[in-house]
C-alpha cells in the first residue's frame, strides 16, 4: 500500500467520522486543516499538506488546437470479391464498409479523409447525414484496399479516422471523471473543488474538448480525480456532511 493511497483512506475515514460525530465548537476548523472537508454546494477543500500528499494538479480550461483520431467500428457491406455495381464509385480490389458516429463528430469528417483499420489504410468515400433524424447518427462510408478479398460481408473492423486540427475549449483528458451517471470535472470553486457535470467532444488522448459544463478560464483538478471522487463518496454516502 503506497503512502498516497494510505492517506486517502485516512482522509475518507476522517470525513465519515466527521459526519457521524459532529466536532465540538472550535474543533472543526482544526480537523479541516489536517485533512479534507466536504461541504454541499461548495465541494471538497484540502489543507496545503494534503494537496501535496495526494498529488493534486490543476489545469485551466483553455481554447486549444488538437488533432484527434476518432475511434469507430465499421462493418463491411460489400466485399472485394463482388463485382462493382454499374454506375457506382466502387472499384475492384476494394471492400466497402460503414460506421455510425454522433453528429457532433461525424459532421467534422469528410470524403477523402484517411481511415486506419486493422486491414490497412482506407479512406472515407461519403458522410451521409440521412440517418440522423431517425437514429441520431451520421453514417460514414469507407473504402478499404483488399486485393486478396479477405474481408467478408458483415465483418467488423476497428478503425480510426484522422481529423485535421480542431479548435475548442479543452482540459487534460485526465481531468474527466467517468461515473455510472455521467462525466464530471472537479472545478475550482473558491478554496474548494466542486464536481461538475460536463459534456465532452473530440480528444487526442492528451486533451479533451468540453462542449458544455465549463467556461474558458475555469480551473479544474487534472489529477487525481478518481481519488477526489472516492473521498467525496465516503463523505456523502450514508447521509449528512461535515458541514
Amino acid at each position: 500500500m503506497n503512502k498516497a493511497f494510505l492517506l486517502l483512506t485516512i482522509l475518507a475515514l476522517t470525513l465519515v467520522g466527521c459526519r457521524q460525530s459532529p466536532a465540538p465548537a472550535g474543533q472543526e476548523h482544526d480537523e479541516a486543516e489536517e485533512g479534507a472537508v466536504y461541504k454541499e454546494g461548495h465541494g471538497l477543500s484540502f489543507s496545503p499538506e494534503t494537496k501535496t500528499a495526494i498529488g493534486l494538479e490543476l489545469a485551466d480550461a483553455e481554447t486549444r488546437e488538437i488533432a484527434p483520431n476518432v475511434p469507430l467500428t465499421a462493418q463491411v457491406y460489400r466485399a472485394a470479391s463482388e463485382p462493382p455495381r454499374t454506375g457506382s464509385y466502387e472499384k475492384p480490389g476494394f471492400s466497402y464498409a460503414s460506421a455510425l458516429l454522433g453528429p457532433d463528430i461525424g459532421r467534422k469528417l469528410k470524403a477523402g479523409d484517411i481511415v486506419k483499420t486493422t486491414e490497412g489504410e482506407g479512406r472515407i468515400t461519403r458522410v451521409d447525414p440521412t440517418q440522423e433524424a431517425g437514429v441520431g447518427k451520421v453514417e460514414i462510408l469507407l473504402e478499404i484496399p483488399d486485393p486478396e478479398a479477405r474481408l467478408r460481408v458483415g465483418t467488423f473492423l476497428p478503425a480510426e479516422a484522422a481529423l485535421g486540427k480542431q479548435e475548442g475549449v479543452t482540459i487534460p483528458a485526465s481531468a474527466v471523471l467517468e461515473t455510472a451517471d455521467g462525466l464530471y470535472a472537479y472545478v475550482q470553486n473558491g478554496e474548494s473543488f466542486l464536481r461538475t457535470p460536463v459534456t465532452t467532444g473530440i480528444s487526442d488522448g492528451q486533451w479533451i474538448e468540453i462542449t458544455d459544463g465549463l467556461y474558458e478560464g475555469d480551473v479544474v483538478a487534472a489529477k487525481p480525480v478518481s481519488s477526489l471522487y472516492l473521498i467525496e463518496l465516503r463523505a456523502t454516502k450514508g447521509g449528512g456532511h461535515c458541514h
